[in-house]
């Protein structure tokens, strides 16, 4: 409820009370302090001449009640044209549009596992979908590793380092939400719209203007903001909690909720899981690379997932559709692709599938496939001095202390400057997070000369890598002795 309204109050006590009063007493007497009076008493008490007289005006105890919306919500209610309507936590400023939502609830056409369907009142050609979950999504960008080509999973953690004090020092979560409605899913509800409406327009969410709010448990500052049907949260994190929702998304999921708020007050809410081993998307094709043929399709799986394909779900040519039995197992490592024959007269297919979960044995497997970095980014800025020393060119290469890769740091400007995002091993990174640095300089007479691997740790010198001459001096490897 809205916090500038004073809360219930609650008065106990006794308002009044009954009492046999003889007929000659006045009310004035009775508001006397001193007023005394003595029943008779006796084996047979006369009560003729007394009277029955209602006396109030005691004090009563006053006190404020909170009554918590969430949980009993019942209790706040609506009064409007005769009835009564439950509102919960909903504002009282907004109580006016109760008796009129935007949207009426198609429950007959609903899957509760996957959405609630809503029309439009105004438009019946418009139709809202309420997905009953967000999950971690595939982005539809790919990456080749290992020679395939795989879809990049909607989660990625970076550091932020402040070696002044270890407490400001965070890591920031990047993720991707979106409804967890596999395509097959939103194909079969568009069939059945048609049988309503010739061409349904269906709305998702993140396409609606509306106020939108996230909750995940135990984890708090959640940014949030949409693209399309997307949602992106950004989740700070101290460097002892990072740890905390790396196993969390890899075992048992981080769990919350979604809030959505239309204008005239009518709301909505999806839960939320973050779990690596069960994501879904990308939202255009799901986890899959289908390949229509003629009399076939092909399916190829581009996440590094096992997918245990069920059925298809086949739309044809001359309208209708139609699922067909088709089991089988599509496994990254061992039988990625399946063909499978089909009617000339199909046009599209949309594979009924589960993700196989791969934690079983091992709940880091999955953040191993989809979080297995944490990425921080080291900055360079040059304060050499190039006429007075001569300097004709800079170049910096960057390695992570303990692994052979080394990586350029490529510089522009002026002066120049250049930033790496450098992606450590998740744990690693706690454990040893230095980087090495190598600083080679070609002189105005060519002369080419370059440093020792220097060692910057990262939570004491922090992320910002001033190039200096006396840097550069104080490492610079010797020149190799000329042979006589």
């Amino acid at each position: 409820m809205n916090e500038r309204l004073p809360p219930p109050m609650l008065s106990v006590g006794p308002f009044g009370i009954l009492a046999y009063v003889p007929k000659s007493v006045t009310l004035q007497q009775m508001d006397t302090p001193t007023f005394r009076m003595e029943l008779p008493l006796g084996p047979s008490p006369d009560f003729s001449q007394y009277q029955l007289s209602s006396i109030s005006g005691f004090a009563a105890t006053t006190f404020s009640v909170v009554l918590p919306c969430a949980s009993m919500g019942r209790l706040y209610r609506f009064q409007s044209s005769g009835s009564s309507i439950a509102i919960g936590c909903r504002k009282p400023d907004r109580l006016k549009f109760l008796s009129k939502g935007r949207y009426v609830e198609m429950s007959e056409l609903s899957v509760p596992d996957y959405y609630r369907l809503y029309r439009d009142r105004d438009n019946m050609k418009k139709y809202f979908v309420l997905p009953a979950v967000y999950r971690i999504g595939f982005h539809a960008k790919e990456r080749e590793e290992n020679g395939r080509r795989t879809f990049l999973p909607g989660i990625s953690a970076q550091a932020i380092i402040d070696p002044s004090t270890v407490l400001r020092s965070s890591v920031l979560f990047q993720v991707m939400l979106l409804p967890d409605l596999p395509l097959y899913i939103r194909q079969e509800l568009e069939e059945k719209l048609r049988s309503f409406t010739e061409e349904p327009i269906v709305e998702y969410p993140g396409q609606q203007d509306m106020n939108y709010a996230v909750t995940i448990q135990e984890f708090k500052d959640i940014s949030i903001s949409k693209q399309g049907v997307a949602f992106y949260l950004t989740i700070p994190v101290t460097m002892e909690r990072a740890i905390l929702l790396r196993d969390s998304v890899s075992r048992t999921g981080a769990h919350g909720s979604i809030r959505f708020e239309f204008a005239d007050g009518m709301f909505f809410e999806s839960a939320v899981v973050l779990e690596l081993s069960n994501m879904t998307g990308p939202w255009s094709t799901g986890p899959f690379e289908v390949t229509m043929a003629t009399e076939e399709i092909t399916l190829i799986n581009k996440i590094k997932q096992p997918i245990q394909v069920k059925s298809i779900w086949c739309k044809y040519s001359q309208s209708g559709v139609s699922e067909v039995p088709a089991e089988f197992l599509l496994d990254p490592e061992h039988t990625p692709s399946q063909t499978i024959p089909m009617p000339a007269t199909v046009i599209a297919a949309y594979p009924v599938y589960t993700l196989k979960d791969v934690s079983d044995n091992d709940p880091l497997i999955v953040s191993n496939y989809y979080l297995p970095e944490l990425s921080t980014k080291i900055e360079f800025l040059d304060l050499i001095d190039h006429p007075t020393h001569q300097v004709e060119q800079i170049d910096i290469s960057l390695r992570i202390q303990g692994n052979e890769a080394v990586f350029q740091v490529p510089l522009n400007g002026n002066p120049l400057a250049g930033t790496y995002t450098l992606g450590f091993p998740f744990s690693g990174f706690f454990q040893n997070p230095t980087v090495e640095i190598k600083i080679s300089i070609t002189l105005a007479n060519s002369q080419l000369q370059s440093t020792q691997w220097i060692t910057w740790s990262l939570p004491e010198k922090g992320t910002v890598v001033s190039l200096t001459w006396e840097l550069f001096q104080q490492h610079v490897a010797p020149l190799p002795t000329p042979v006589p």
